[in-house]
């Protein structure tokens, strides 16, 4: 849980499709990828996008290490709302670039206060 960052991308695979969102399994860690993350757009039903054993990329928005919880976020990754919607594969493969650009703007924010 210590290796883990703030904006870092982590791949890993559904394990729970739940009303408040979808557990995903990091690398032996829970997380929760809550249902409005996953896009720009309005999702009703997480089974839209995710089936359980699909694999994730996505990056990490929220760490409290104390507790052990930590979330998710694809919205962010998303170069025009919907994209998760209609190309999440296309998404996973930009997620590097629009992960960097997600963290300079949290880096940008962090200066100004």
């Amino acid at each position: 849980m210590k290796t883990l960052k703030l904006g870092q991308l982590v791949d890993g695979t559904i394990r729970g499709i739940k009303p408040y969102g979808v557990l995903v399994d990091i690398g032996g860690y829970y997380a929760l990828f809550h249902i409005n993350p996953i896009s720009q757009l309005a999702i009703n039903h997480r089974e839209e996008v995710f089936q359980v054993d699909d694999w994730i990329r996505a990056m990490i928005v929220w760490i409290d290490v104390e507790k052990g919880r930590v979330s998710l976020s694809t919205s962010d990754l998303e170069t025009e709302p919907g994209d998760m919607l209609r190309d999440p594969l296309g998404v996973y493969e930009k997620a590097e670039e629009m992960a960097d650009e997600y963290y300079q703007k949290v880096l940008s924010k962090q200066e100004a206060e």
